[in-house]
C-alpha cells in the first residue's frame, strides 16, 4: 500500500534542494517509478497553436523517439482525451472502452493511469504512468498521481515559461544582432545620447562625422559640436521631447567637427529607453553637400535676377532716351514737312499724315514698352503705387475688373526687394488675364509684424492642381519663376484652385528677408 503522505512529504523535500523545474519533474518521476512500481512514466504538453500533444518528459520508454514523432490531436488517443475531457483515465490490456494501441501498444504496455495537468484552471497537457505487467491502479495510487500531477503541472508551466523566455531572448539577441549590423554598417549616422547631451554610443558614420574614435568618444558631449547658434534649437527640439510633445523632431542641425569642419545634418530625434534610463535617439544624414549646392544654386538665381533686372534697365532706359526720342525727332520733322510744304498733292498730304500717326502709335508702344520692363515709378514712389498703375493699366487695356487692398503699416523695403515683389505680383496677374478667364480679380497685401502676406485671385476657370507638374514640363514656367522670386526672399507660395472655382496664390515671404 502507498502511503501518500509519505510520498509527498519525501517529493517536498528533495524538491527544495532542486536548481530548476526540470529537476523537479525528475524527481516526481524517480518517486513514481519507485513508489508505483511502474515502468515509465511521461509528460506531454499541449502546444496551443497546434491544439497538439508533444513529448515534453520521459523516463522508462524504449522507443522515445518514436513516440516524439507520433501526432497526438486533443481529443485523440488516450492522452487526447484526458487532454480534452480533463478528467483521468486508466486502461488496461484487452479492455474494450480504452484500447492500448499505437505507440502503447509498441511498447508492450497493459496498464496506463493518465492524469491531466492543469495550471490556472487550463489544461497545459497530460501526464501517462505506464507498466508492461498485468496490474490495477488502486484508489490511493490514483490519488497519489493526481496529487503528484498537481505539483508536476507547476513545474511544466515553469519549464514552458522558462523555455519561451529562451526562445525570446533567443530572438532578443538575434534582433540586436541585426540592429547592431544595421547600425553599424548603415551610411545614417546614428548616435545615442543621455538627458544631458552625453555620448552613450555612436556608428562608424557618427565616429567618422565628428572625427573620433570609439574610446574618444567616453566623456564627450554632443553640445561641444553644436556652434552657439544652433544650441537654442538643440536644446528646445530635447526639452519639447522630454515634455512628450512631439514623440519625434525632425530637423536641420549644424555640427563643427573635431577638425573644425562644418557639417549640416538632416536629424530624427526621439526619446527612448537606454539601459534603464531615458535619452534621446539620432538618425542623421548629412547634407552639407546639398545645402550648399542650394546655397549655390539660389546664389545664381540671385544674381541672373540682378542681372535681368539690370537689363530690363538699361533696355527701359535705351528705349526711353533713345529709341522714343528718335521717334519723337522723326514725328516732328514729318509735322514741320507737312506745315512748310503749301504744294503737296492731297494724296502725298493724307500719306504723310498718315505715317506721322502710325509713329506716334510706335511711340505709345515704345513707352509702354518701356514702363513694362521696368516702370520708373517702382524706382520713383515704391512698390504700392507701382502696383496700383500695373493693376490700371490692365483694367484699361484688357477691361478687366482688378480690385487692389492694403492693410497694416507699409514698411520701407529694398529696392532689389520692391521689384522682387512687383514681379511676383506682375507674374500672378499676368497668370489672370493669359488664363483665367475672368472678368474680376482681387491683389492683397497684407503687412504684420513677422511677413508681408500678397493674395491674388480670381473667379476665372481655375484649374487642377495635380497638372502643376505637367505645366512645368510644358515649359510654362511662370509659376516656378514666381516660386524661385519667393524663395530668393525666403519666402513660399501656396496655390489654391479647382476646376470652375478660381485660383488663389499666396506669396508669403517673412520680414527677415526683407530687411
Amino acid at each position: 500500500m502507498v502511503n501518500q503522505i509519505s510520498v509527498l512529504s519525501e517529493y517536498f523535500q528533495r524538491v527544495v534542494s532542486c536548481k530548476d523545474s526540470e529537476g523537479a519533474v525528475e524527481i516526481g518521476f524517480e518517486l513514481i517509478l519507485e513508489k508505483l512500481a511502474v515502468d515509465a512514466v511521461v509528460i506531454f504538453s499541449l502546444a496551443e497553436e497546434t491544439g497538439r500533444l508533444n513529448l515534453l518528459f520521459d523516463k522508462g520508454l524504449l522507443s522515445a523517439e518514436i513516440v516524439r514523432q507520433q501526432l497526438i490531436q486533443v481529443g485523440e488517443g488516450l492522452n487526447g482525451i484526458v487532454a480534452k475531457t480533463l478528467e483521468p483515465l486508466l486502461a488496461y490490456a484487452g479492455q474494450s472502452e480504452y484500447k492500448l494501441e499505437g505507440a502503447l501498444q509498441a511498447e508492450k504496455i497493459c496498464a496506463a493511469a493518465i492524469m491531466p495537468l492543469i495550471s490556472y484552471n487550463k489544461i497545459i497537457g497530460t501526464l501517462a504512468v505506464l507498466s508492461r505487467s498485468q496490474r490495477i491502479f488502486t484508489q490511493q495510487e490514483v490519488f497519489l498521481l493526481e496529487t503528484l500531477a498537481a505539483q508536476l503541472s507547476l513545474a511544466v508551466e515553469n519549464v514552458s515559461l522558462s523555455d519561451k523566455q529562451k526562445i525570446m531572448r533567443e530572438k532578443l539577441r538575434r534582433a540586436e544582432n541585426q540592429y547592431r549590423e544595421i547600425f553599424e554598417k548603415t551610411s545614417d549616422i546614428i548616435w545615442l545620447e543621455d538627458l544631458e547631451g552625453n555620448i552613450i554610443s555612436g556608428n562608424r558614420a557618427f565616429l567618422n562625422m565628428v572625427g573620433e574614435t570609439l574610446p574618444e568618444l567616453s566623456g564627450k558631449n554632443i553640445f561641444a559640436w553644436i556652434p552657439q547658434n544652433s544650441l537654442s534649437k538643440a536644446k528646445t527640439v530635447r526639452k519639447q521631447l522630454w515634455a512628450g510633445l512631439p514623440k519625434e523632431w525632425s530637423y536641420d542641425q549644424t555640427i563643427i567637427n573635431s577638425q573644425g569642419l562644418e557639417i549640416i545634418l538632416k536629424v530624427t530625434t526621439n526619446l527612448l529607453q537606454l539601459g534603464g534610463t531615458q535619452g534621446f535617439q539620432h538618425i542623421a544624414k548629412d547634407i552639407t553637400e546639398e545645402r550648399r549646392m542650394q546655397e549655390n544654386l539660389e546664389y545664381y538665381i540671385r544674381h541672373i535676377t540682378r542681372a535681368q533686372e539690370e537689363e530690363r534697365l538699361r533696355i527701359s532706359r535705351e528705349l526711353h532716351d533713345s529709341t522714343a526720342q528718335s521717334l519723337i525727332v522723326i514725328m516732328h520733322q514729318l509735322e514741320k514737312f507737312l506745315i512748310s510744304s503749301k504744294h503737296l498733292f492731297v494724296s502725298d498730304s493724307r500719306f504723310l499724315y498718315g505715317m506721322v500717326e502710325k509713329v506716334k502709335e510706335i511711340l505709345q508702344e515704345v513707352r509702354q514698352f518701356s514702363r513694362d520692363l521696368r516702370p520708373s515709378i517702382l524706382d520713383d514712389l515704391g512698390l504700392i503705387p507701382s502696383v496700383e498703375w500695373y493693376i490700371e493699366e490692365l483694367n484699361r487695356i484688357h477691361g478687366i475688373n482688378i480690385s487692389l487692398s492694403i492693410q497694416g503699416e507699409k514698411i520701407f523695403l529694398r529696392p532689389e526687394v520692391r521689384v522682387t515683389i512687383f514681379r511676383i505680383v506682375q507674374e500672378a496677374l499676368r497668370n489672370v488675364i493669359k488664363h483665367a478667364d475672368a472678368n474680376e480679380a482681387h491683389v492683397r497685401i497684407d503687412y504684420s509684424a513677422d511677413n508681408i502676406a500678397i493674395y491674388v485671385s480670381d473667379k476665372g476657370k481655375g484649374f487642377d492642381r495635380k497638372l502643376i507638374g505637367e505645366l512645368l514640363r510644358a515649359g510654362k514656367l511662370g509659376l516656378a519663376g514666381m516660386n524661385e522670386r519667393a524663395k530668393l526672399l525666403s519666402g513660399q507660395i501656396q496655390i489654391e484652385s479647382a476646376v470652375g472655382q478660381g485660383t488663389t496664390i499666396k506669396i508669403l515671404i517673412p520680414i527677415s528677408g526683407l530687411l
